[in-house]
């Protein structure tokens, strides 16, 4: 009888034992989906060679793609909570500084430039900046196409009401200059590609680091971020791997975003310096988006005389420390 008893007390403590591994180990590998903002642009090809090589499902993401045509549509996804996590541009967060809304944090860069240029029609008269006096020039408002436009202009001494600003979404651009609509568009990839390709010998394209570089970030939503710490973490280490593998396997990676992205391979080759992909987050950003914020309170796009806000409250290094 007393070996029974001390029979069964062993197998009751070796079925809690196994239940107990059960659970840590379904706790351990739970999947996490995330639901990802992101602009299908060779700017955030880190993101596109982590998803392709896996590198987020080897951190347990499940990450559904909600793929948009702008950057100012990619925050006001992580705004209305359509999205979890989304690639921002810096003007983004300069805009949203006025607003007060605080509820989301920018956690990391992809890029240390997104590349943005002007591109303009030869027969229109135009070959240097300059000459963009006068011109239809087809931009989007409140977005980083918008200070590439008013940095250039300033640069050349030609006042915002010395063009004819056009206001357009980004994918409508290429159609716009081939109809002759417009003269010049302010843009990114891949847009300038395809403009540059629908134009042939008339086009003509401007690219000055020296008036703006900007940068490309990955926001998210407070809430999320708090209640998922490990994920978010994970969806840094998985770009983190991205970068390193770019870094080592350049000819891999740009192929990889050639297809992410719809983009002759040779294109992509050419243009792969000017960004600088990176996993960081230092004070050039900060130094950004505080100079854009006052650039915006200059020129009336938000209200004159505001102070500047306080942009300290969007930043927040606490995921990408613990990136290893």
């Amino acid at each position: 009888m007393k070996y029974m008893k001390k029979l069964l007390a062993i197998t009751m403590a070796l079925v809690l034992c196994l239940s107990l591994a059960a659970c840590q180990t379904t706790t351990t590998n739970a999947v996490t989906t995330i639901k990802v903002g992101v602009m299908k642009a060779p700017a955030y090809a880190l993101l596109q060679i982590a998803d392709a090589k896996g590198y987020f499902k080897d951190e347990n993401l499940n990450i559904d793609w909600n793929y948009v045509g702008s950057g100012s549509l990619a925050m006001s996804a992580l705004l209305d909570g359509s999205v979890d996590m989304s690639t921002i541009p810096e003007i983004s967060v300069a805009n949203l500084g006025y607003t007060g809304n605080t509820s989301l944090s920018y956690i990391a860069g992809l890029t240390h430039n997104m590349a943005n240029a002007i591109v303009a029609k030869k027969s229109a008269g135009i070959n240097s900046p300059s000459d963009l006096k006068g011109k239809k020039i087809a931009y989007a408002p409140g977005t980083t196409m918008e200070v590439l436009l008013r940095r250039t202009l300033a640069k050349y001494n030609i006042g915002f009401d010395e063009i004819e600003p056009v206001t357009l979404q980004p994918n409508t651009m290429t159609s716009a200059m081939v109809s002759g609509n417009v003269d010049a568009i302010v843009s990114y990839e891949p847009i300038l590609y395809n403009t540059v390709n629908a134009l042939g010998d008339d086009a003509i394209e401007f690219k000055d680091s020296d008036v703006y570089n900007g940068f490309g970030l990955v926001g998210v939503n407070n809430t999320f971020a708090q209640n998922n710490e490990k994920a978010v973490v994970g969806f840094l280490t998985a770009i983190k791997k991205a970068k390193d593998f770019a870094d080592n396997n350049q000819d891999e990676a740009q192929q990889i975003v050639a297809t992410a992205v719809d983009m002759d391979i040779d294109t992509i080759k050419t243009i792969w310096g000017n960004y600088g992909f990176d996993l960081f987050l230092d004070d050039s950003i900060s130094s950004e988006i505080e100079k854009e914020g006052g650039e915006l309170n200059a020129v009336g796009a938000q209200d004159e005389g505001n102070p500047l806000p306080d942009y300290s409250v969007y930043y927040n290094d606490k995921y990408i420390k613990e990136v290893k």
